[in-house]
């Protein structure tokens, strides 16, 4: 079924003017992580070192999405062993199984790196150096704050993350030694002590559902959920003072949360073991 589904694939790609390109080799695809995460926004930073950080992050990312997307068009599968499209509860239950993941580690990161965990976050950091669309207006900052900080980061780091890194050491190692090594680097990347241990619990289930998946649309989705919450979390928080930070407020919805998104985490491990997407091919 699967030979026949991918046979049909390869026909109409040959059909539309192409073929369908082999899977990023290792080498090719740490490089061009290496270019795209680190080159990259150093030569933006330098290029634009009179605009504000905004500016810098809407070019960076913007130009590094369209490279990685150019990279990955028309390439093959990575090898996983299961390939699922998903759906509207899908999608849902795999945003509660995120948030579940960044729930428990940020609980981790405020006892133990207090101080770092409330500075972490591109919101948070522009926020304190007032960056976020100064002189636009209400409507106008809210524009900048979601193309900049939710959507175009999303696009960028999981092309670059999960359809370059993770992709191409799946070839060659297989998925528990890629999904170990793509969030590790990915939490490097992210230099905040707290941002790392967050970013490399995020990256692991990310990863898990690439493998289930092999949909880059659905860990783009999941991601740009996240960095949402994250955005208007702060903007309310600007707007309403306080809003969020009464004592003993959010206790309740809190657990409600956590209930939720461990049920989650229970259904997509009962779905990971019906499916065996984890076994290296």
């Amino acid at each position: 079924m699967n030979n026949e589904k991918n046979q049909k694939k390869n026909e109409t790609s040959s059909r539309a003017g192409g073929t369908l390109r082999p899977p990023m080799d290792v080498r090719s695809g740490v490089l061009w992580t290496l270019v795209l995460g680190i080159l990259l926004p150093a030569l933006g930073a330098f290029l634009l070192k009179n605009r504000s950080d905004l500016y810098v992050t809407l070019a960076a990312d913007g130009a590094g999405a369209v490279i990685a997307f150019l990279l990955l068009r028309g390439r093959a599968r990575a090898g996983g062993t299961v390939s699922r499209r998903f759906t509207a509860k899908d999608l849902i239950l795999s945003v509660l199984l995120m948030f579940f993941t960044l729930h428990c580690l940020n609980g981790v990161c405020r006892i133990f790196l207090p101080e770092q965990t409330a500075s972490s976050g591109a919101a948070a950091r522009m926020a304190g150096s007032g960056t976020i669309g100064a002189g636009t207006g209400a409507s106008g900052e809210i524009l900048l704050a979601v193309i900049g900080l939710a959507v175009l980061p999303a696009i960028y780091e999981e092309l670059l993350m999960r359809g370059i890194l993770f992709r191409s050491l799946r070839t060659a190692v297989g998925f528990w030694p890629a999904a170990l090594l793509s969030a590790a680097f990915w939490g490097i990347w992210h230099w905040n002590p707290a941002q790392c241990v967050t970013a490399f619990g995020a990256g692991l289930v990310l990863a898990l559902l690439m493998e289930v998946y092999d949909s880059l649309a659905l860990v783009i989705l999941l991601h740009m959920a996240n960095n949402l919450m994250s955005v208007f979390g702060w903007l309310l928080a600007r707007w309403i003072p306080g809003v969020l930070r009464g004592p003993g407020a959010s206790a309740g919805g809190d657990g409600i949360l956590l209930l939720a998104e461990g049920l989650a985490a229970v259904w997509l491990f009962r779905k990971v073991k019906t499916g065996e997407p984890l076994r290296r091919r």
